[in-house]
């Protein structure tokens, strides 16, 4: 015959509806213990996030080519990421941001970034096209602090022309000599132009002249000549003047790299704030359901009468 369990075991069971019903008795300790948590959370944020202003500026890299233009050069130097974070953390561009914004050079580093855009901002098969390709990329140079929203446009457009300037050293060479040789090419054809006109200006008045002087038949044979070899020289020269023309327009709209978005300072929040709350009701719950039990326990304690 079994033996009966003893009422001491029973009793030491622990039994959940039970803690359910201290908890539910004491709701408002944990209604407090969310709020409360809820709130310091929340305002934590708020101070964290006053007075911090937010500004991003995007580079074009350029994709520079050849001197005749054949070809693109292959992965420029600021095509790679940690040439242009470098560039943005260096001495010299620091020091430049802090001019152009009354911010210290201390107050900016560590409070800026560069993050490229493309090619292969996205995820899957046609980021890795993109990645493949020799097209040039495009990077947010973005800065962030408690300096307002006109100080932090600054300092995010300054380090982007630093950028712009590091990666255009080719591209500014290749412009000046095409501006070199245009000019050149439009002064020859000014000159060959005139040239021609007095020329042609000179065989009018041998040609008016009575009769047939052999001396000045030769004078108009030479006349002739420079006129048709000026002429052709010309042609030559306009078609040169015509394809410098072009490429000029490549090396500046494509080639050369350019801020595409001067960088406009806005203010900004607290980031994830709303998982931030979550967490806390979480917490303030827990926390909560705690101290509901302890003032269970404590309200159920027998007061000892006084001796």
């Amino acid at each position: 015959m079994s033996e009966a369990p003893s009422p001491s075991a029973g009793t030491s069971e622990v039994r959940v509806s039970d803690y359910a019903r201290r908890v539910l008795r004491r709701w408002y300790v944990v209604v407090i213990a969310i709020v409360v948590a809820i709130a310091v959370v929340f305002l934590h944020g708020v101070s964290a996030a006053h007075g911090q202003s937010q500004a991003s500026a995007i580079v074009y890299i350029g994709q520079p080519t050849t001197p005749n233009g054949s070809a693109v050069f292959p992965n420029p130097p600021f095509s790679n990421p940690s040439a242009v974070t470098a560039t943005i953390n260096s001495q010299a561009a620091l020091e430049a941001a802090s001019r152009a914004s009354g911010v210290p050079v201390s107050d900016i580093h560590g409070n800026v970034a560069a993050h490229l855009i493309s090619p292969g901002s996205g995820g899957g098969a046609a980021a890795q096209a993109a990645k493949s390709t020799t097209a040039a990329p495009y990077y947010s140079v973005n800065a962030q602090g408690p300096w307002g929203a006109r100080k932090a446009a600054a300092i995010a457009n300054s380090l982007a022309a630093s950028v712009r300037n590091g990666a255009s050293t080719y591209s500014t060479i290749k412009i000046h000599q095409l501006r070199v040789a245009i000019a050149t090419e439009r002064s020859s054809i000014t000159t060959l132009r005139a040239a021609n006109a007095s020329a042609q200006r000179a065989a009018g008045v041998l040609a008016g002249k009575a009769g047939s002087n052999p001396s000045d038949a030769a004078v108009m044979a030479s006349l002739l000549t420079q006129i048709s070899s000026n002429t052709a020289t010309i042609a030559t020269t306009e078609n040169q003047l015509s394809e410098d023309t072009i490429s000029l327009a490549s090396a500046t709209g494509i080639e050369a790299p350019q801020i595409t978005t001067v960088a406009v300072g806005h203010g900004v929040t607290a980031t994830n704030r709303r998982s931030s709350l979550v967490v806390a009701a979480g917490v303030g719950l827990i926390v909560g359901v705690a101290l509901a039990l302890a003032v269970d326990v404590l309200r159920r304690r027998p007061v000892e009468a006084p001796a």
